[in-house]
Formats: C-alpha cells, sequence, structure tokens
C-alpha cells in the first residue's frame, strides 16, 4: 500500500499575484508529497483527503479577514490567502524535513554509540576467553608438574610393582590410581614411624607416631543418656582454647617427635563430638591431633594429621 499523499494548493488569480509579489511560486496549482504518517502533522489547515489518497487545500475555503493571527499553525481563526498557504506548507515541510534529518543524524550517532559498545563488549569478550585460555593453560602446566613430580616420588620409593604400573598405561601414572600414589608420598615425607638422630651425637631416636583416628558414635555412646541407644553425632574441628597438663605434655611429646623426624611442629587442633539428642551432653568427647602439610614443589602437597597422646 502506498504511503505517500500528495497536498495540492490551488491559487485564485488574486492569489496568484500575491504570491507573485511575495515572491513566491505563483501556479495555479501547486503539490507537494508527504509521507502519510505525517499528515496529522503536516495538515493542520482545513484540508479534503479523497479515496485517493489526494489532500487538497483551497485558499477560497478561508474566510477574509485583516484580525491578528497569534497562532500561524490555526488556520480557523487567522486570515489566509493562496500565498501565504503556500508559505505554510513550505515551512511545515521544511520543518518535517528538518526534524527528519536531525532524527536520522541521531539514529547515526546512535548506531555508532551502538557500534563502539558492542566493539568493546566483543574485545571484552576476547579478553575474557583468552585470560580463561590461559588460565586453563597454567593450571594444565601445574597440573602435569605436581604429577611429574608426584610420579618421581613413585619411581623412587615406590615397590617394582609401583613402578610396573607407573609404565603400563598411558596417563603419566600409568594405570596406578592417583589416590594411591598421594598415599605413598605422604608415607614417605609424613612417616609415622622411623629411625633418626636424635640431639644427641651418636644416639638415635626411633620415631612413633599414630595417625589420628576421627570420632565416631562409638565415642560417644557411652556418654549419652541412658535412653538414647543410637547417637545422632555431629562434630566440631577448633583451635583449643586451654590444655589440661596431661594433654600439654603430649602436644610437646609429640612435637619433638615431628621435630626430630625433620617437619614442621604443625597446627594443633580438638576435635570434638556430641549427640544431638535432647537429653544429651554437649561435646562430651574431645581429641586432639596435629595436623602437617608439606609442600614437595610443583604444588604437590601432602596431609597428614597426627594422633596427641
Amino acid at each position: 500500500m502506498d504511503t505517500r499523499h500528495t497536498i495540492a494548493v490551488r491559487l485564485t488569480e488574486a492569489a496568484q499575484r500575491t504570491a507573485m509579489l511575495a515572491g513566491l511560486p505563483a501556479q495555479r496549482e501547486q503539490t507537494f508529497t508527504v509521507e502519510a504518517a505525517d499528515l496529522p502533522t503536516l495538515l493542520g489547515m482545513d484540508t479534503d483527503i479523497s479515496a485517493a489518497g489526494e489532500a487538497h487545500y483551497d485558499a477560497k475555503r478561508h474566510r477574509e479577514g485583516t484580525g491578528y493571527c497569534g497562532d500561524w499553525l490555526n488556520l480557523d481563526e487567522c486570515p489566509r490567502d493562496g500565498a501565504h498557504a503556500i508559505s505554510l506548507v513550505q515551512a511545515k515541510l521544511d520543518g518535517l524535513r528538518q526534524a527528519a534529518e536531525a532524527k536520522a543524524t541521531e539514529a547515526k550517532a546512535t548506531e555508532a554509540a551502538s557500534a563502539v559498545r558492542r566493539a568493546e563488549e566483543d574485545r571484552a569478550t576476547e579478553e575474557r576467553v583468552a585470560a580463561a585460555g590461559a588460565a586453563r593453560d597454567a593450571a594444565a602446566r601445574r597440573s602435569a608438574a605436581r604429577l611429574r613430580r608426584l610420579v618421581g616420588i613413585v619411581r623412587e620409593h615406590g615397590s617394582e610393582a609401583d613402578r610396573g604400573r607407573l609404565d603400563a598405561g598411558p596417563g603419566p601414572l600409568g594405570m596406578m590410581p592417583e589416590a594411591e600414589a598421594m598415599d605413598l608420598a605422604r608415607d614417605v615425607r609424613l612417616p609415622l614411624q622411623g629411625r633418626y638422630a636424635a640431639a644427641t651425637p651418636g644416639v638415635d631416636f626411633d620415631l612413633h607416631l599414630a595417625p589420628y583416628a576421627l570420632l565416631d558414635s562409638d565415642d560417644l555412646r557411652t556418654e549419652c543418656d541412658e535412653s538414647c541407644h543410637e547417637p545422632d553425632p555431629s562434630y566440631l574441628t577448633e583451635a583449643p582454647e586451654a590444655l589440661t597438663a596431661e594433654e600439654w605434655e603430649a602436644v610437646q611429646s609429640t612435637r619433638v617427635a615431628l621435630k626430630a623426624a625433620g617437619l614442621p611442629e604443625g597446627t594443633l587442633r580438638r576435635h570434638k563430638g556430641q549427640c544431638d539428642r535432647r537429653n544429651c551432653p554437649a561435646w562430651p568427647v574431645s581429641r586432639l591431633g596435629i595436623l602437617v602439610e608439606l609442600d614437595l614443589g610443583d604444588g604437590l602437597v601432602v596431609k597428614r594429621e597426627y594422633a596427641v597422646g
């Protein structure tokens, strides 16, 4: 469907003479083509729109007069002749044209700003993807270095069967489970027993330590209320706020043994357990442990918690 309309302005002979004196086009009939969407704004004058889509303005339809016209758009109250009708249409067309140009300029500016924003977003996305890729690559390198360190420990301290499994598969650890390799590294670097040189020259020291054993419901059962036949346990680990004399002596003894084995003193922790049933006492059972962590290099860290006492 055509969305354009034609505005036709018809002048009388007197109006033509007026138009010529005013320096305006003086043809008897002058036409202006306008988009349909602009008609409500453009045609604020007496206008007939035909079924064919033609809009006609005839100067003869407006009464003559000499009264002052404060609003030049209000044709019903302002005297108009053909020449003024032409200038009115031209002025409105010029206004619409300027508005369209301003709108087009604004649209171009908006599109340019959007293009800049999209470019910045694309660049930021590319940077994030690159950073994520770099992070993945760095993580992969760290993981590979860690596994190489672990393989070295297994080859040095593992059994013949362990070394055979390393060579039996395509991966860094071959057919040896990583958890088992980690257990071996922990047993080598965080031993439970062994013979070490004591501070006194010529005197050896036998290391005998026990791994910390987790509290369980059996530890709570004797502390529960008589009516509680099946404990409902919960556990808490924290730094001890105080130690009994017996606990203090046990801690120092354990740390002396750790130092003799060349290990750090570790972190002292108190593990507490209680049954959550209503009548059972709060935190009736506690046990001390010393958590030792060793960084073996390349991100390979082994941990063991030693029992105290």
